[in-house]
This record gives structure tokens, sequence and C-alpha cells, in this order.
């Protein structure tokens, strides 16, 4: 997924980024259920441009807690 930031609260997450920066990130949706792998997802990454589509080459993290979905 990619965009533009168009807002920031406080001065923490998402770090250096500021509102109209172009960034990307990926995630990956593994389905549910307890027998179904954990979802995983990348950190934000600057695309360095003022739109991005792809290819996207992220590396992706096990998420702690909760469920990514990705719905159609």
């Amino acid at each position: 997924m990619s965009g533009a930031i168009t807002q920031r609260v406080g001065d923490g997450f998402p770090g250096t980024y500021n509102v109209g920066d172009f960034v990307y990130f990926g995630v990956q949706d593994n389905g549910e259920g307890a027998n179904s792998a954990g979802d995983k997802f990348s950190d934000l990454i600057s695309s360095g441009a003022t739109q991005f589509c792809g290819p996207f080459g992220t590396f992706l993290l096990n998420i702690e807690n909760g469920n990514i979905q990705v719905k159609p």
C-alpha cells in the first residue's frame, strides 16, 4: 500500500515522516483461525516521489498481536 501522509499528531510515530511525504508499506494476511500462520507487516518506507505504485520489495515482520484483514 502507498500514499501520502495526511495527518500527524505528536512527535512520535511515524518518526521522521511529515504531512505530505509519500510512503509505502507491505502487509500479509495469512487467513483466519488458530491454524493460520501469523500476519505480517513492514515498516514505513519513503517512496521519494510524489506517487508510487510498486514493485514493492519490503521486508515483512511478524505482528505481535491483532489481525490484519485485507479485503477486496
